[in-house]
């Protein structure tokens, strides 16, 4: 694979193929080791690019390779095109399409923060993935080697449950079995890559560990544990993390189980991967609507557990702590004490109504909290709007407890709440207290320190 020549790069400044949105340097829509990328437009057609500035003083090399790399390929809808290439006295630059959305690391901060696994739109975007992978190790024999959660954009298509994903950064790649420095993010790197510091061969099989790491999580909001990351211990699926009502399938264990083996030999390839069965089953229904209404890809969302908060209805609940304040909302959960439902049982809109009228009159509030449009909002985050809007008990339970905390904070009302609370609680059902049970936080020391805050790339090469 010949390198660029460097007519192709030199320009004069005057001519530069694209116009900067954003003629400050500092605004950028991202930022790495050896440069950012900034947004602009190109000058033959004014479309919005996403422009990758590489400096030269330290990754010249590496931005050339990269490029040529992107170049060669070309053609497959999850890979980021390349659309042109020029270079000034300081960067090298890489002009890209722009993809209107967000990374993949969103969905992971999401999970989280709480929300239920959608295993379809897991799947649907691992799909694309793999088979983005799959191109590049079969068609073309490149390793991306730098597969993470940052490194894949995902689409923002309103209203489609399974977004379009590109895989971009390839200032890593490498071609198998060529000789090549030790390079990736440590949280994703397999261990004989991490083994192996300094210069080794590559394999494929790195990318197919790397993949299991972000599927996991995406299943549960958590990186391995550090003995599986550095090869002392196999992965299994164990932990109150996968035992917890709306937990991760069988099905999906047993991919990650392929992906995530310690033998680089012994791993699921990203095409095998690609054809797992746990993708075919999630992604079924979604070939029989789009063949019966080509345009839809809006599906319903898989059933949630009793009792689960979505990080809407929680934002809700503290919306409504702040519009209520902590009389009505104790009032509230008096009366559902006393009321003494089963935790399937519905609460109606009309109830949470009249509930919320009484406790007005208990708490003599001069807010006029039932016509208050914050808090009529918060209220329809939880239940719906109109005469049969409905929640579960169990939900509307834990959504005022919710608020309780918010209220209690906000007011420095803590013992008296949270007595109040402990009380509630023991009136509860042993039913309910096991069907309110939200799904398990997510580590801290795992995700904080080794995702969520960077990650920090040890790289040959790219932003």
């Amino acid at each position: 694979m010949p390198m660029l020549p460097l007519r192709s790069l030199r320009r004069p400044h005057s001519v530069e193929p694209v116009v900067w949105c954003h003629p400050d340097c500092e605004e950028v829509i991202g930022r790495g080791c050896s440069g950012s990328v900034r947004l602009a437009r190109t000058r033959s057609t004014g479309s919005l690019c996403a422009v990758k500035a590489v400096s030269k003083e330290n990754w010249y090399e590496a931005a050339l390779r990269e490029a040529r790399i992107l170049k060669l390929l070309a053609g497959h809808a999850g890979i980021i095109r390349l659309l042109e290439t020029f270079e000034d006295d300081s960067c090298v630059y890489l002009v890209l399409e722009y993809v209107e959305g967000g990374e993949l690391l969103d969905d992971i901060v999401l999970r989280k923060e709480g929300s239920q696994t959608n295993e379809r739109r897991v799947a649907g975007i691992m799909q694309q993935v793999f088979e983005a992978l799959a191109f590049c190790h079969d068609e073309h024999q490149v390793v991306h080697r730098d597969v993470k959660p940052e490194n894949i954009l995902v689409e923002r298509n309103q209203g489609h449950e399974i977004p379009r994903t590109r895989l971009i950064d390839f200032g890593c790649a490498a071609l198998p079995n060529e000789h090549v420095e030790f390079a990736g993010t440590l949280p994703y790197m397999a261990p004989e890559a991490v083994k192996h510091c300094g210069r080794s061969s590559v394999s494929s099989a790195v990318d197919s560990w790397s993949t299991g790491v972000v599927l996991h999580a995406l299943l549960i909001g958590q990186l391995l544990p550090k003995d599986v990351q550095v090869g002392r211990a196999p992965w299994t699926a164990c932990g109150d993390e996968w035992i917890y009502p709306g937990a991760p399938s069988p099905l999906a264990c047993d991919l990650l189980s392929g992906l995530l083996r310690q033998e680089p030999q012994a791993r699921l390839s990203a095409a095998e991967a690609a054809l797992h069965p746990w993708i075919s089953v999630c992604l079924e229904s979604v070939q029989d609507e789009l063949q019966s209404k080509p345009d839809a890809m809006r599906l319903p969302v898989l059933p949630r557990a009793a009792g689960y908060m979505t990080p809407e209805s929680k934002g809700a609940a503290r919306l409504f702590a702040q519009a209520a304040g902590p009389k009505i909302i104790r009032s509230l959960l008096k009366q559902l004490s006393v009321l003494d439902l089963e935790p399937e049982e519905l609460i109606w809109r009309c109830d949470a109504d009249a509930m919320l009228r009484t406790s007005q009159v208990n708490a003599a509030s001069p807010l006029g909290v039932v016509g208050d449009d914050l808090a009529r909002q918060a209220l329809s985050t939880c239940l719906g709007d109109g005469s049969d809007a409905h929640v579960l008990q169990s939900t509307w339970c834990t959504w005022l407890e919710i608020a309780a905390h918010e209220a209690s904070s906000a007011n420095n009302l803590d013992a008296a709440l949270l007595a109040l609370e402990a009380n509630f609680s023991c009136k509860r059902t042993a039913s309910l207290s096991d069907v309110s049970t939200q799904a398990p936080t997510p580590r801290a020391d795992v995700c904080e320190s080794a995702c969520f805050n960077g990650g920090a790339s040890a790289r040959c090469g790219g932003a």
